[in-house]
This record gives structure tokens, C-alpha cells and sequence, in this order.
């Protein structure tokens, strides 16, 4: 019998974003895909070829998989195969401490099946040095001689099937074999590969390229206050900065969450010794930084209410509760909405809160603690009497055209982003304002 035609048998551990996208990848690359996940309602949907979350053109090409027989699922027994992809999601604690439990089930799920010859690749995001401490010793517990690399995802929500061909991928290995056990495997799932000297070369370029993006976003929100401190527009300053001058990069202020930026410099922050001082200090602080921009906003909207001479408000309203709009998701994970919603409940108390995502499962928005209802845009813009645009989804762009004649008499549309059209003629008592505008 000849044993070249057949596919090697890849097993993905967690089907949530990462997992999924990488596993349908793979089938289109030609690998026979075993995906394992444990979550019951996960499970089900996916049994049903439904994923469980929005990403361009995934449910074509889950559907396809399912039905030729490329993927097939499993619950928490892990199957023999060639290659053992560990993509669980790894949340941080309440004091932003990695928790390790998914990847130590994941570990101890695979010691199991593998044998001689196997490759193991981890792909979650972890603190540094856990590949080589902590899963290591757990997979050396089966006997077995094989392959171990780190090799981080990278990809963005919204373009993840794309960028998983297009984007270098990072890969790193133990020893020489495993490193050419893992490159050899990505260079038939992507167009380029670039090798790390080691492990924990590996683990750090995820942490290092996800803090950047904080910090940088960090900038423009303090920039932002600034500007408004000084009665200036942190818009027209940023255009003006990076107007033809290349040395400028300046990006728009607003949000800063997710399940990657939320969590990564914690994690970073997590892998290094005290020793560290200043430097972990500084990406502590941009972290920071972003989360606090929601008291801003509660801020802005108490000054509003008491120069229009404002006691209370009956209705508020939330546009976009996905962590971000563009490229489109539905990923409620780490989104900035969730606590801004708790602030406005704490801040604004007896006001009803109203929230809209075109993409946001429904049953889920309203699992949101303080959210009061989950409804069509023009449902949850009449008769609120502010708007707060969380997200850079295009729809919102012309929202104040949208609301003509719905708002309340007195009205303010807080964009955080700087991207809702002003319209040239509007009613009176409409105030829109863009976060970094004087307040």
C-alpha cells in the first residue's frame, strides 16, 4: 500500500478563533484535520457546521470540510494523528496572571496519543518560557521521541483565512529536528517562514508585537486627553501631523481591547523578573492608559449634562459591542464596551441602556450585565438621549443623518473614533463630539 497519498492527520486542541480558522486552513492546504474542543455549545454548533463566531467566508469552507470528510470533530479524547496544534485560549486572572489550566489539559490530553515521530506545535499566546517549563515536562511523560515548536498566531479578526497564506509565519523549535519538523510543516500552509533561535525568541515576538500596537494606540489616547485639556481637536492635530510628513504616524484615538491587546502586555508583564523596573513599568502604564479612556467618555458625558442643564437621562445607547468594527467581527472577548457599560450603570443610575451590533449574537449582548436592550439600529437610537459610537464599523459613519428626528430633543452623539459624520445642517440640541475634543 502506498502511504504517500494519504493526508497527514492533523489534531487542533480548541476550536475557538485561532483554532478554527488555522484548522479550516489546513484542510485546504491538503492535511486531514481532527478538531477537538471541549465546550458543549461550541461542539454542537460546529457538528452542525455552524461556526461559532463571524469571520468572512468561514461557513462556506467549514461546511465544505465537514461534509468531504477533511474535518472531523471530536470532544475531549484526542485521536492519534502526525502533528498536534495547541490553540486553547489562555485568559489572564483578576490580578492579570496567566492561567495555565487550558494548556495543561491540552498537554496531558496529548501525552496520551502521541508517539515516535509526532510533531507538537503550540500556537496559544503564553508567558515566556512555558513551552519549554511547563508543557515540555508533561509530553516527556509519555515516552514518546518527538517534535516541540512554538509558533505564534498572528492573524487579524476579519482577515484570518487570508492571512494565514499571506503572512510570515514565525516558527521555532527545541532542537534542530523539531525546528525542521515545523518549518517543513508551515511551508505547506504559508508562503513564507521565519525561524526564531529559540522557544522563547518565539514566545516573545506575539507579546512584543501586540504591546507595541497598546503602546502605540496608548500615544494617541493621551494625546487625545491633552488636546482636550488645552480646548484644541486631537483630530485636526493628528491630520495635520501626518499630512506628508513620513516621520508621523499618528493613529486615531478610541478602544483599545480584544482578546490579544487586553491581555498580552499583562502576560508580558507576567514572563519578566522585577529587575525589569521602568521598562515593564511603561508598558503597565499604556495598558492602563487605554482602560481608563472609558472614564473619560463618563466624563465628557457629566460635563455635557451640566452645561445643558441636565439632571438624568432616560436612555443610552451603545453603537458597536464587539471590541472592534473594522475589519468586521463579532467578538464580544475583551471588548471595551463591556465596562463602559458597568461605568454608565454605576454613573448614570435609573437610565435605561441600549446596545446594537449587526453582527453580535443577540442571546449573547444580552448577557452583558446593565445592558437593558439588544435591538435594530433604529430601535436603539429612538429617543435616546446619547449615543456613544464604541466602534469603527462603517455603518455608524453617517448615524447622526440616521437619527434625525428619533433622538431626544437634547441630544449628544460621543464618537470615540472620530469618524461620525458631521452634517452640515442638524437639529438644535445635537451635540456630536469626538473623543479629543474640547470639552
Amino acid at each position: 500500500m502506498n502511504n504517500m497519498n494519504i493526508p497527514k492527520k492533523v489534531a487542533v486542541i480548541g476550536l475557538g478563533f485561532v483554532g478554527l480558522t488555522l484548522g479550516l486552513h489546513l484542510t485546504r492546504c491538503g492535511f486531514k484535520v481532527l478538531g477537538v474542543e471541549k465546550n458543549p455549545a461550541t461542539l454542537k454548533a460546529l457538528n452542525e457546521s455552524k461556526p461559532t463566531f463571524f469571520e468572512p467566508g468561514i461557513e462556506q469552507v467549514l461546511s465544505s470540510a465537514i461534509s468531504n470528510g477533511d474535518m472531523e470533530i471530536y470532544d475531549s479524547e484526542i485521536p492519534q494523528a502526525d502533528y498536534f496544534i495547541i490553540t486553547v485560549g489562555t485568559p489572564i486572572d483578576d490580578d492579570h496572571n496567566l492561567i495555565t489550566a487550558p494548556l495543561i489539559s491540552a498537554s496531558k490530553q496529548i501525552a496520551v496519543s502521541l508517539k515516535d515521530g509526532d510533531t507538537v506545535i503550540v500556537r496559544s499566546t503564553v508567558r515566556i518560557g512555558i513551552t519549554r517549563k511547563l508543557i515540555k515536562p508533561i509530553l516527556d511523560k509519555s515516552g514518546a521521541k518527538y517534535n516541540i515548536g512554538f509558533c505564534p498566531e498572528r492573524t487579524l479578526e476579519g482577515r484570518a483565512m487570508e492571512e494565514l497564506k499571506s503572512l510570515p509565519q514565525i516558527v521555532s523549535g527545541i532542537d534542530e529536528t523539531s525546528l525542521k519538523a515545523v518549518t517543513n510543516f508551515f511551508k505547506q500552509t504559508c508562503n513564507e517562514t521565519v525561524e526564531c533561535s529559540s522557544l522563547e525568541a518565539a514566545e516573545t515576538v506575539k507579546l512584543f508585537n501586540n504591546t507595541e500596537r497598546d503602546i502605540r494606540f496608548s500615544i494617541s489616547n493621551s494625546f487625545a486627553r491633552i488636546a482636550s485639556n488645552l480646548g484644541l481637536s486631537y483630530n485636526e492635530i493628528k491630520n495635520n501631523c501626518n499630512y506628508n510628513y513620513a516621520r508621523s504616524n499618528l493613529a486615531s484615538p478610541g478602544p483599545v481591547a480584544g482578546p490579544c491587546l487586553s491581555k498580552d502586555p499583562y502576560i508580558l508583564a507576567d514572563s519578566v523578573t522585577k529587575d525589569a523596573g521602568s521598562a515593564i513599568d511603561f508598558v503597565l502604564a499604556a495598558r492602563r492608559n487605554n482602560e481608563d479612556i472609558i472614564l473619560n467618555c463618563i466624563q465628557y458625558i457629566k460635563n455635557w449634562m451640566a452645561q445643558n442643564s441636565i439632571l438624568n437621562v432616560d436612555k443610552i445607547s451603545i453603537l458597536g459591542l464587539a471590541f472592534k468594527g473594522e475589519p468586521a467581527t463579532s467578538d464580544l472577548r475583551g471588548s471595551l464596551a463591556i465596562p463602559l457599560i458597568a461605568q454608565i450603570v454605576e454613573a448614570f443610575p435609573g437610565s435605561e441602556i441600549s446596545g446594537y451590533d449587526a453582527l453580535v449574537d443577540k442571546d449573547e449582548a444580552r448577557k452583558i450585565p446593565g445592558l437593558s436592550n439588544v435591538g435594530k439600529l433604529q430601535d436603539v437610537v429612538s429617543g435616546a438621549s446619547i449615543l456613544i459610537v464604541q466602534t469603527t464599523s462603517p455603518e455608524f459613519i453617517d448615524v447622526a443623518a440616521v437619527s434625525d428626528g428619533l433622538l431626544s430633543d437634547t441630544a449628544l452623539i460621543f464618537d470615540f473614533w472620530g469618524n461620525v459624520n458631521r452634517p452640515s445642517e442638524f437639529k438644535t440640541g445635537l451635540t456630536i463630539s469626538y473623543f479629543g475634543d474640547a470639552n
